[in-house]
């Protein structure tokens, strides 16, 4: 593909010939074009690409309005212990309070799915 010949000069009073040289480049053109390639396609993967993303409209005004009947409001208390109300804070409302037992909370959030 790729060589290049060198001739000496021939002297005549020299003791023996010298034979031109052959270097044969077609692998040095091989590895040239794999580098190529390589820089090419590591190159095409770093460019930075943006993904659209949908997100919500969020300029809706949000109703809120959530009957106080429906509401439990349950919070962790320490010593394994449950305390819930129903209905709003503001109301003041009657605070229960009943364990982490299988039996206790779930009796609580049954009775209120229930109604």
């Amino acid at each position: 593909m790729a060589e290049i010949e060198t001739k000496r000069a021939t002297v005549k009073k020299q003791r023996f010939n010298k034979k031109s040289t052959r270097i044969d480049l077609t692998p040095m053109v091989d590895l040239g074009f794999l580098l190529i390639t390589f820089f090419v396609f590591t190159t095409a993967l770093t460019t930075p690409m943006a993904m659209n993303i949908v997100v919500p409209y969020d300029k809706r005004p949000v109703n809120d309005d959530v009957c106080e009947s429906c509401v439990l409001t349950v919070l962790l208390h320490n010593n394994n212990r449950i305390v819930y109300y129903e209905g709003d804070l503001k109301n003041d409302p009657p605070v229960k309070e009943t364990g982490f037992a299988a039996g206790e909370i779930r009796n609580v959030l049954m009775q209120k799915e229930s109604w």
